[in-house]
């Protein structure tokens, strides 16, 4: 029988996780304030729990005990984002982080350098590395610092490693606010490096000694280890992580709070196999979770995962799930309290959420199963069943998906995570004296992994494996709310505090057994469930329920092509005019296949970074296209090459876009007349950028105005490509001085740049649309859309629609001059 769980620091926890959400966003002045009166609050309440007895029963002493708790939390986490916020407002800093000024930097990396994905905003390879910045010069000043940075760079930042001392000059950028680092910085060349200390350097040899181990294994089950092992996902192939992202295994791609508990555990296994005294076992514990850190790299998620391994190591000795969980609570404020910024890591959420489920959950679960399952299965049963429910609403607000497979899926991989684990840490080890053994070790631990990626593909691959969802905050209260009756349903303590659900209380000892309502829900949702199972077993896919679905009637459309656009002006019954192509052939040739489009009139390519030019192919593939309208700056080459070689591979004239370049097309009762606004000459650097900075090559974007004109109503649209402030700025000027005009009021506004925080709101106010359209990807690295973004979109009064919540994004105009939009998700 399992004991009660002692929920005394939850409230604590709670409160000081969203005092940190809320202060990581807040002015530094009102959060010093609160941390005064939060101690305060502390400090009285805590005197008057004292006094009525802190350790008695009555309900005023409990209270007041856990609010002292609640508010001592509170006012630690408040003082800790007080000092981080203090420290970037400090000196000359922020001047230099609104001005984008150019400065050399010293600091030391605290990740390794970590590929973006095809279709980034960067000419060539691109790579993302977190540094903890020391000190920073600029203008003739320099400023010593204490504060974490993220920088975009080029490959020649790519063998840099966490712990290695980095010098390097570049141009500074805002960060979203609330965001982890203090500025996002863009490399213009590459670092000095300096070794790391003798601990870095050998967890780099280890980490090496692994990847180096598993060259000539079968391709996932290779790439998989390294990253089971310690995190390490330059290897793992991208339709694996895929498919264990949709079969609810993404959790084994990073190092989690379960992945230390096993190293953790094996640790302490040996050191009683020897005979190690207690003493001597704790010590080899904080040393195994130490030396686990430095080799995963320490970066906020890993840490965390420590915390939260050392409480799954703590909970298995203790075989006290009383226990457990006060030290959860525990080390979530003090991970706050160290890093207030994890309050809004979807990471940590997950982790802390998935531990809590385990904790609270999985046992009461287990011991229900217990009675028809051997206790063994039932565990293995409740363990991915509650932490999959705890997920589930941050899941959902990460992508608006329910998996159906991630129990199953998970019982199935669950057996092989330890061994092969163990394995690859063995390998990893004996690696760095002796590779052939190292490789051999590693055989045997590619068939965990092997048999783990197998997992995910057979269940990425089932119909249901992965069913929409209501994207954003409701969607997430909604599941949560599904989820708590099922947890009310299943948890006997739950169940028996409420009556409706409690046949004893309403009912005499006589008459045992379910009553006939409750009888008739629980055969529903028996029947519910069993429906599933048939249609899955079925192969068959339920009917989804967009919000609208595309309309046949369309003008204005954006399809959903991840991180990228690919815009569609409405010409014909069959015809468009497509903006950009987004990053992959593959994407934009399915969703021009969506939206019915079999001929292309014309292809605008604003710029040649690859997010908006890399799916040209798939655009072209069995389509007649009439040409090609690209920006005149051809940078990055390569691209430009590219985008020529497949232009002429299909017999399609590519032509530079001039100002004021015109055209029309239309058939079927379909028209559009379009005009080029952007570039204009002299206002943006038309020459190859001497740096490695994207900026220029944003700035030299084509941007249009097209008027639509259909069968029932008539639009006008503007495109604004990926203008930066300069661009917009420029244009904004342009059309205040009647230079340039829009021919009327516009009802549909792309917005520039994916909604990057670099946006100009004159130019917003002077276009004064009505709609305004993201091509974004869901949980891209950039933080596209950024929150000031929206919230000038919104003080412009524009209805916003996002690719990465809604899907497919569609406007048809109708014959009162109104709008309809849809989309194809919620």
């Amino acid at each position: 029988m399992t004991g009660s769980a002692d929920l005394r620091l939850l409230p604590a926890a709670v409160s000081a996780w969203a005092a940190a959400f809320w202060a990581t966003g807040a002015p530094v002045g009102l959060v010093a304030v609160l941390a005064v009166v939060a101690t305060l609050a502390a400090l009285g309440c805590g005197v008057a729990a004292a006094r009525r007895g802190l350790l008695g029963r009555s309900l005023p002493a409990r209270t007041l005990g856990a609010v002292a708790l609640a508010a001592a939390a509170v006012a630690v986490v408040l003082a800790s984002t007080a000092g981080a916020l203090a420290a970037r407002s400090a000196g000359t800093w922020p001047r230099w982080v609104e001005e984008r000024a150019v400065t050399r930097l010293e600091g030391t990396a605290t990740s390794d350098a970590r590929r973006l994905p095809e279709g980034g905003r960067g000419q060539g390879d691109r790579y993302v590395v977190d540094v903890d910045v020391d000190a920073a010069q600029a203008r003739g000043s320099r400023q010593e610092l204490e504060l974490p940075v993220v920088v975009l760079a080029s490959a020649s930042w790519r063998t840099v490693s966490a712990g290695q001392g980095v010098t390097w000059t570049g141009r500074l950028g805002t960060a979203d606010a609330g965001d982890a680092a203090a500025a996002v910085v863009t490399a213009l060349g590459p670092p000095v490096v300096v070794p790391g200390s003798w601990s870095w350097r050998v967890a780099d040899r280890v980490r090496a000694a692994l990847r180096d181990a598993c060259v000539g294994l079968p391709e996932d089950a290779g790439g998989l280890l390294p990253s089971l092992v310690d995190g390490d996902g330059s290897r793992l192939p991208e339709t694996l992580r895929a498919d264990l992202t949709t079969a609810g295994l993404t959790h084994l791609t990073a190092v989690s709070g379960a992945n230390l508990s096993i190293i953790a555990e094996s640790a302490l296994w040996v050191a009683g196999a020897i005979g190690a005294p207690r003493r001597l076992r704790v010590v080899l514990l904080l040393l195994t979770l130490a030396g686990f850190v430095v080799l995963a790299r320490p970066s906020p998620s890993v840490l965390r995962a420590a915390a939260m391994g050392g409480v799954g190591v703590t909970a298995a000795a203790l075989s006290r799930r009383g226990r457990a969980v006060p030290a959860l609570a525990a080390a979530a404020v003090a991970l706050l309290g160290f890093d207030p910024y994890l309050a809004r890591s979807a990471g940590f959420a997950l982790s802390v959420v998935a531990t809590g489920g385990l904790l609270l959950l999985a046992p009461v679960w287990a011991e229900g199963l217990g009675r028809w399952l051997p206790r063994p299965l039932a565990l293995a049963v409740a363990a991915p069943a509650a932490a999959q429910v705890a997920c589930g609403p941050v899941l959902v607000l990460l992508q608006p998906a329910v998996s159906l497979v991630a129990v199953p899926a998970n019982l199935l991989a669950e057996p092989v995570v330890a061994p092969a684990t163990v394995l690859g840490v063995v390998a990893a080890v004996v690696g760095t004296v002796a590779l052939p053994a190292a490789h051999l070790v590693a055989v045997v631990a590619a068939l965990g992994t092997g048999w783990i990626a197998g997992v995910a593909h057979h269940a990425a691959s089932l119909p249901l494996a992965s069913v929409p969802w209501p994207a954003g905050v409701g969607g997430a209260v909604l599941l949560a709310a599904l989820e708590a009756v099922v947890v009310v349903l299943t948890v006997p303590a739950l169940r028996a505090a409420l009556p409706w659900m409690s046949g004893a209380r309403v009912r005499s000892a006589a008459a045992p057994g379910p009553s006939p309502s409750r009888r008739r829900f629980l055969l529903g949702a028996a029947g519910a469930v069993a429906g599933l199972a048939g249609l899955a077993a079925a192969g068959v896919r339920p009917p989804r329920l967009p919000s609208g679905g595309v309309p046949d009637d369309w003008s204005v459309a954006m399809a959903d092509v991840g991180q990228g656009d690919a815009t569609l002006l409405r010409t014909g019954t069959a015809h468009a005019v497509l903006v950009d192509t987004g990053p992959d052939p593959d994407l934009v040739d399915a969703a021009l296949r969506r939206f019915g489009v079999r001929h292309l009139d014309l292809v605008v390519l604003t710029h040649f970074h690859a997010d908006h030019v890399g799916g040209l192919a798939g655009a072209l593939a069995g389509r007649t296209v009439g040409a090609i309208l690209v920006s005149p700056l051809e940078e990055p080459p390569a691209n430009a090459a590219e985008v020529r070689r497949v232009a002429a591979a299909a017999g399609v004239p590519v032509v530079a876009a001039t100002p004021a370049r015109a055209g029309l097309a239309g058939r079927d009762g379909w028209r559009v007349a379009w005009r080029v606004l952007a570039p204009f000459g002299a206002a943006v650097p038309l020459t190859a950028p001497e740096t490695d900075d994207s900026d220029v090559v944003n700035e030299a974007s084509v941007a249009v105005v097209a008027e639509l004109t259909g069968p029932v109503g008539s639009a006008r649209a503007v495109l604004l490509g990926d203008l930066e402030s300069q661009g917009q700025r420029a244009l904004a000027e342009r059309l205040a001085a009647g230079l340039d005009g829009l021919g009327g009021p516009v009802d549909v506004v792309k917005v520039a740049h994916h909604g990057s925080a670099k946006q100009h709101e004159s130019l917003y106010r002077a276009i004064d649309a009505r709609v305004a359209l993201i091509g974004v990807g869901a949980g891209n690295d950039y933080g596209h859309p950024a929150p000031s973004a929206l919230a000038l979109l919104r003080r412009a009064g524009l209805t916003v629609l996002r690719t990465d919540n809604s899907g497919d994004l569609a406007v048809a105009a109708r014959p009162d001059g109104g709008l309809r939009l849809a989309t194809s998700r919620s």
